[in-house]
């Protein structure tokens, strides 16, 4: 289980072992919002649902188990289910950090170049979507290998494999990190366990 905070958000991502059933689950304090991401990428997305909810949702041997018992038929749904939940894609003034998930079992390895040093190099592209803009899956865009050059001016047609895809992932600043920690703890404390 991953635990993240993002402008003040709550995000847990689940693996395989963790769910089966689920692999995000979101959370926004100040609405009372929780989304609840499916393996098939759908959002079931619940309002008015307190923060103890939540916390005791993270807890629990079985999230899938949890979900249907406890917030499927006691909170009221938001509006449509969406894909995906928001991801950002903002150009921003300060550093910006993109992750990349690439399959390396898709890589021409004859097209890996030798550096001056000796190093090996693979170049790729990531193909990014206009600020503001993600694909369905909430991605950025996708990573390509790029064709060598003596080889794309053979066959103009020649495109690299799709390897990936690419995210931005952003961090909560220190100051707003420490209110969030505080207010959790606060809440916390009130907790049975």
């Amino acid at each position: 289980m991953k635990k993240t905070v993002v402008d003040g958000n709550f995000i847990i991502f689940l693996n395989e072992k963790e769910s089966s059933f689920i692999t995000q689950i979101n959370y926004k304090p100040r609405e009372e919002v929780l989304s609840i991401v499916m393996k098939d990428t759908t959002a079931h997305i619940y309002k008015n649902v307190p923060i103890e909810v939540f916390f005791e949702f993270q807890l629990q041997k079985s999230f899938g188990g949890y979900y249907n018992s406890n917030i499927k038929s006691k909170f009221q749904k938001m509006a449509e289910e969406k894909k995906q939940p928001d991801r950002i894609n903002k150009a921003k003034k300060e550093k910006r950090f993109i992750k990349l998930d690439i399959d390396v079992t898709k890589i021409d390895k004859s097209w890996l170049y030798k550096g001056e040093k000796g190093g090996v190099y693979l170049k790729m592209t990531l193909h990014m979507l206009p600020d503001g803009e993600v694909d369905r899956y909430g991605r950025l865009g996708f990573i390509t290998q790029d064709v060598p050059i003596e080889l794309a001016k053979k066959d103009k047609e020649l495109k690299g494999e799709i390897l990936g895809n690419g995210e931005e992932l952003e961090w909560v600043k220190q100051e707003e990190k420490k209110t969030l920690v505080d207010s959790a703890a606060d809440i916390m404390d009130d907790l049975p366990f």
